[in-house]
């Protein structure tokens, strides 16, 4: 039970945050972007030029969730976001650990469903 709180709170934040990427390019009118560091087991929302960090999130050790880079799958390590609320491509996060899986799907429309 505790590990799959751990994997649907996980979820819940990086949904959140992909979430408020959108927001923050349309309040802002300035293109943001969703970076994840493996090695460091984050997902960090920033400015196009990477020189403002609206966010960070992590997933390993050191956050009290514990996941490895095993247990996250990502389509793509980098997306673009821009201020009309479109992305320059969809993602695909799954995050799963112990049998228990949830995936955060987000369209190029700005759609992010968890499942």
């Amino acid at each position: 039970m505790i590990l799959q709180s751990r994997v649907h709170r996980a979820a819940q934040m990086l949904q959140t945050d992909v979430q408020q990427a959108f927001a923050i390019a349309g309040r802002n009118r300035q293109p943001m972007r969703l970076t994840w560091n493996s090695s460091k087991m984050q997902l960090q929302v920033t400015d196009r030029a990477a020189t403002k960090v609206f966010r960070t999130t992590g997933l390993g050790d050191n956050s009290g969730f514990g996941f490895t880079s095993a247990d996250v799958t990502i389509s793509k390590s980098s997306l673009q976001i821009f201020p009309n609320g479109l992305a320059e491509d969809t993602l695909y996060i799954e995050l799963a650990k112990s049998g228990y899986t949830r995936v955060i799907r987000v369209s190029r429309a700005g759609l992010v469903r968890l499942q």
